[in-house]
């Protein structure tokens, strides 16, 4: 990550994703993973954002799931980075194994009957796009733990 971060730090367009759907290890060794990865980036003086996908294919339906180990939703507090400028990245595919293996939605109304949510949190910004309005289970599950991420987050 240090070299391709060095040829790209100084261009404001390029965002720098650490990798696409982590899965088949504990959450904590990708943490650890991702915080060397965030590490070596910003040791090169680049202040580019920073995609970090949680573990278990980075799936918004699973984030708070423990399935897979330790869930996203608790893991991914441990996420370091000094430049502060970083995204949680999340995948939500809308078939029925939210795998996006086949090309079938799981029903023609999905854009109003599933309960994926998508999520990017940075120091000053939190954006959050639900493709249901299921603000109980935003509430929950994902509040808790932008709160502790960023204490400073409007209630």
């Amino acid at each position: 990550w240090a070299r391709v971060a060095d040829v790209f730090k100084s261009n404001p367009r390029v965002l720098f994703c650490v990798m696409n759907e982590p899965n088949n290890m504990a959450t904590e060794s990708w943490v650890s993973a991702a915080n060397e990865a965030i590490r070596r980036i910003r040791g090169t003086g680049a202040v580019n954002t920073i995609a970090v996908p949680g573990n278990a294919w980075s799936g918004a339906h699973s984030w708070a799931s423990n399935w897979y180990g330790t869930p996203n939703a608790q893991a991914m507090l441990q996420i370091v980075d000094s430049g502060n400028n970083l995204v949680f990245e999340v995948h939500q595919y809308l078939d029925a194994y939210s795998s996006g293996t086949t090309s079938e939605c799981i029903s023609p109304t999905i854009g109003a009957t599933t309960n994926a949510i998508g999520l990017a949190a940075s120091p000053n910004t939190v954006l959050v796009f639900i493709v249901k309005s299921r603000l109980h289970r935003l509430q929950r599950i994902l509040l808790p733990s932008l709160k502790r991420l960023m204490p400073s987050c409007p209630q």
